[in-house]
């Protein structure tokens, strides 16, 4: 056996027999993530495979398994200021509806998926925060302020390849449109607000599926129409609606 043949052995001896059935299970874990999230089927999309099995460097018997899905916008919105452990079941339970008699939990940052002989690490996290965009400006919170000023729509960010970043658009550029979308988004926070007058700026944000900087531009526009009025403060205050 010359020299070539003993280092192809040498490959085949360190190959992960199972290649196949965990590149499989990567995607239907992202597949799934994409169908709540994204309202996608791509079994690629918005994740990454890290690690030694990202990297191919992985050996025969590797046992511990890494992977990041990357979250949209309105997530890191709905999660933020210390809810990571209800981030963390949210994505348990949605991973659970593809594989409901795994073995899962949530450890400190990531779901741990145990599936026999080998677990994966699934990572839920948002560009800024992996890096991908800055890691302190403002970047792309003024992209979807300014989008949802314009036509009340937010933009979409995924990862395929790079940081793609869609716009959706009302089937029309014609100003008096746009500005009747924003019109109805103000209607509808004082038909919130009506029925709760100490609704928060981020519940606010959840139901309408807008930020809280939007939120905060759009009352800022309520209160200069002598439309709405804040009675108190933010703590124990609530909202008053002008007639």
């Amino acid at each position: 056996m010359n020299v070539s043949d003993t280092f192809k052995e040498f490959l085949q001896n360190l190959a992960i027999p199972n290649r196949e059935k965990i590149s499989y299970r990567y995607g239907e874990i992202t597949k799934v993530l994409n169908n709540k999230y994204r309202n996608t089927d791509s079994t690629t999309s918005n994740s990454l495979q890290v690690g030694s099995y990202g990297r191919f460097t992985a050996i025969k018997s590797i046992s511990d398994l890494d992977m990041v899905y990357i979250l949209p916008w309105t997530t890191y919105e709905r999660f933020k200021n210390g809810r990571q452990s209800a981030l963390l079941q949210e994505v348990k339970t949605t991973i659970q509806t593809r594989y409901p008699k795994t073995n899962m939990r949530g450890d400190g940052q990531v779901v741990v998926i145990s599936f026999t002989n080998y677990q994966i690490e699934v990572s839920p996290i948002h560009f800024f925060l992996a890096g991908y965009i800055e890691s302190w400006g403002r970047g792309i919170e003024k992209i979807i302020e300014e989008s949802q000023k314009f036509n009340g729509i937010t933009p979409q960010f995924r990862w395929e390849n790079g940081l793609w970043v869609e716009f959706y658009f009302n089937n029309t550029s014609n100003k008096k449109e746009n500005t009747e979308t924003r019109v109805k988004t103000r209607e509808k926070i004082l038909e919130i607000i009506s029925t709760n007058p100490n609704t928060t700026n981020q519940e606010l944000a959840d139901t309408l599926e807008l930020t809280v900087k939007g939120i905060e531009w759009q009352i800022k526009k309520l209160k200069e129409e002598n439309k709405l009025q804040r009675i108190g403060g933010a703590k124990g205050g609530y909202w008053e609606i002008l007639k």
